[in-house]
């Protein structure tokens, strides 16, 4: 009996841990991650760092539909951060309405850093912007 407890309480154990890691490993939250349909809009990718020292991502890029499913990767891994905004189940629509352009949208920002750090933004794998930001 007592080797079922010790075992589903090392289940339990490992469990909170994922929890708890899911929960600290994120570090980028988004307001805007979506596709849409514009006209006037080029790619651009602006980075700036808040009065609190986060990073404030904002950006758009070109995709093929406006049902493409926007996603992102943000890795932090020593003293670099890249955050690549991409465009999922991106294909060509069979009729297009009017001469709607789909862009990607994003809007993102950081949790709080400090140090020095080579901080760079790829749109579908391809770098557009890269910037070394000293945080206070």
């Amino acid at each position: 009996m007592s080797k079922f407890w010790i075992s589903a309480g090392a289940i339990v154990a490992i469990g909170l841990i994922a929890i708890i890691g899911t929960v600290t490993a994120q570090e980028v939250f988004f307001t805007d991650l979506e596709t849409e349909c514009r006209f006037d809009r080029d790619e651009s990718v602006d980075v700036t760092v808040s009065d609190d020292n986060e990073l404030q991502f904002n950006g758009y890029f070109p995709v093929q539909s406006t049902s493409a499913d926007v996603r992102y990767d943000y890795d932090r891994s020593g003293d670099r951060i890249v955050l690549n905004v991409y465009a999922d189940n991106d294909q060509e629509p069979e009729s297009f309405r009017d001469t709607c352009y789909a862009s990607g949208v994003y809007e993102a920002s950081s949790i709080e850093y400090e140090g020095r750090y080579t901080v760079v933004v790829q749109h579908n794998g391809e770098e557009v912007d890269r910037r070394v930001i000293n945080f206070r």
